[in-house]
């Protein structure tokens, strides 16, 4: 999902009457719903009298049979919890319905024990709902910290702590939750694909060869491990049409044009798959590179009427920075 997206089109302030809790994620197992449902039923058994009942909406796909037995199960928990009344469950949703209910959550649960990332709780704070997330891993390392020294969201381990998370984000005031919303958004935006590109640029100028540094666009970066566990990096840079320059560890930083006897760039785009790279150039013609030796080995062009041509005569590219 595209955080600067949501940003543009997701206000911060919404209805909070009554509030509800977005949970996004495939029904799996580590995704663990029923941790989410048991907390939110204490939540709303603690909850005053006087204030709305929030709803709780689960937001997933269902890969297989075992996903739509889980699914099933959480129905029938949320009656013997009784909170289905307060429980929603939308599968296999477009997309345009996931921004629909992401714009009207004030708060998105995630509870995987040791996610890596946990791509849902940017996409919460993206889309200006408060993140409640487990306390492990990625979001509590690297996503749901303080920004500007204002609190983004909350982290919880056991029942009881979501509970207690859920609880503040209802009770709160709305120009507190508001202004917790606003530093989450700014937290997601530094995970944004234009931030990406900032901090890769920053790293990898410094090694590039003079002629990608000076073009100062960069198109695509792929980087990759052979068979043999050797790195590989690709760049495109210039205007567009681009030029593609590769580095391979066994080179000891050298940067190599594959267009090196032309002053124009030839390819539109380029993807890596194993050890080949797959160049897309002008008048729909794809090269398929080999990087499966020290030096890469055109095998193939395949143009535009999909008929492959084999190069008997093998191709290869001599060090040579550009």
């Amino acid at each position: 999902m595209k955080t600067l997206k949501l940003e543009k089109v997701l206000p911060l302030e919404r209805p909070a009457d009554p509030a509800k809790i977005i949970s996004v994620a495939q029904f799996r197992p580590e995704k663990a719903h029923g941790l989410q449902l048991e907390a939110f039923a204490v939540a709303v058994g603690k909850l005053d009298a006087h204030l709305p009942r929030p709803k709780l909406q689960f937001v997933g796909s269902c890969r297989n049979k075992s996903d739509e037995e889980r699914l099933e199960h959480l129905k029938n928990k949320a009656i013997e919890l009784k909170v289905d009344g307060d429980v929603e469950f939308h599968k296999n949703v477009m997309y345009r319905d996931l921004v629909q209910l992401l714009g009207g959550a004030v708060a998105g649960i995630h509870s995987m024990t040791d996610e890596h990332f946990g791509i849902s709780v940017v996409e919460y704070m993206a889309a200006g709902a408060i993140p409640i997330a487990h306390n492990s891993a990625g979001p509590q390392m690297d996503i749901v910290l303080a920004e500007d020294g204002e609190q983004t969201g909350f982290l919880a381990r056991t029942v009881d702590e979501y509970a207690d998370a859920i609880l503040s984000v209802i009770k709160m005031p709305e120009t507190e939750r508001f202004k917790m919303a606003a530093a989450a958004r700014r937290r997601a935006a530094r995970f944004s694909e234009q931030r990406f590109y900032e901090d890769f640029n920053a790293a990898i100028s410094p090694i590039l060869p003079s002629s990608c540094y000076n073009a100062n666009t960069f198109s695509t970066v792929n980087v990759w491990l052979s068979q043999l566990y050797l790195l590989r990096v690709s760049i495109m840079y210039g205007e567009g049409p681009y030029h593609i320059a590769y580095c391979t560890t066994e080179a000891d930083g050298e940067w190599t044009k594959l267009d090196k006897y032309t002053w124009k760039g030839l390819y539109m785009n380029s993807c890596c798959y194993l050890d080949q790279l797959y160049a897309l150039r002008e008048y729909m013609t794809v090269e398929v590179w080999d990087f499966s030796t020290s030096l890469p080995i055109k095998r193939m062009e395949i143009r535009a009427d999909h008929a492959p041509v084999v190069h008997l005569a093998v191709e290869t590219v001599s060090i040579a920075t550009p």
